[in-house]
């Protein structure tokens, strides 16, 4: 919980940011948005439960530094490592 409120406070990685980022790319709604940010957290949620915060907090960061605009409507970044760490971790 404590990554949670750390991220929404702008300490550390923050899905708000990700959000942000591929909301100004890919023009969301603001259900769109709340949504991201909500299968964000679900992520660290579920990464706090299997012991993988770490891994999370290295992916979110990976995209809030890499996150780029595609073809100006298409949110992506260059954190394939990151992700696929996570997914070991939590699978």
């Amino acid at each position: 919980m404590l990554c949670i409120v750390l991220s929404v406070l702008g300490c550390g990685p923050s899905a708000t940011a990700v959000c942000d980022a591929k909301c100004d790319c890919e023009g969301c709604s603001d259900r769109d948005y709340d949504n991201c940010v909500d299968d964000i957290d679900d992520d660290l949620r579920r990464a706090e439960d299997r012991d993988c915060a770490d891994d999370w907090d290295d992916l979110i960061a990976c995209r809030e530094d890499t996150g780029y605009c595609k073809d100006g409507d298409k949110f992506e970044d260059d954190c394939g490592h990151e992700k696929d760490r996570l997914k070991q971790c939590i699978d």
